[in-house]
């Protein structure tokens, strides 16, 4: 009967997707279970779904969100702010403004700091912000790939001494990406 009432509603429906929540919660536990120490994020841009959204954060993960839409879709589904990261690079001053208190900010360059904290000091907030930096060495081997996201190693000096005058910002991590569209495990 269970059966015949799902193969209608998809006849009906079709073209559509069907999610099994008991399935991505068991995928969402066996990840806590086995690797151990480590908190997770969910990608909203995967699947930006909020009932999908909702039963993952349910299971304690955070998000990595790359829109100030995605941030807002986060904290409509329950994720509280210091699980909520905006990594995306070339935010705008609006899009700063509407998350500012909403998430960890990500910034991606030494002007991307100076405008958020001249943002925070505007509404008198002290804001948590990560730092993407890029590392000198690759997932290949040790030469350094420069990329067009996040701030070189070599400027960390000038970040530190930009930091020292950012009353208004907190840094509280780092955020490193050593490659994309890794299809060979």
């Amino acid at each position: 009967m269970y059966l015949n009432q799902e193969y209608n509603f998809i006849k009906e429906h079709a073209p559509c997707y069907i999610y099994d929540e008991v399935n991505i919660i068991e995928r969402c536990m066996e990840l806590k279970n086995n690797i151990l120490g480590f908190d997770f994020l969910y990608s909203i841009k995967t699947n930006p779904y909020n009932k999908i959204v909702k039963s993952i954060a349910k299971q304690g993960f955070g998000t990595d969100a790359a829109s100030m839409k995605e941030v807002l879709i986060s904290k409509e589904c329950g994720v509280v702010r210091d699980n909520i990261y905006y990594s995306a690079p070339g935010k705008t001053e609006e899009d700063i403004e509407a998350v500012l208190d909403k998430c960890i900010i990500i910034a991606d360059s030494i002007t991307e700091i100076e405008l958020i904290n001249k943002i925070s000091k505007k509404h008198n907030k002290k804001i948590k912000i990560g730092l993407r930096i890029n590392p000198d060495f690759t997932m290949d081997d040790d030469s350094s790939i420069s990329s067009k996201f996040g701030i070189d190693i070599e400027d960390i000096d000038n970040v530190f001494k930009i930091l020292n005058l950012c009353n208004y910002i907190s840094v509280v991590g780092i955020h490193i990406h050593i490659k994309s569209q890794v299809l060979d495990f």
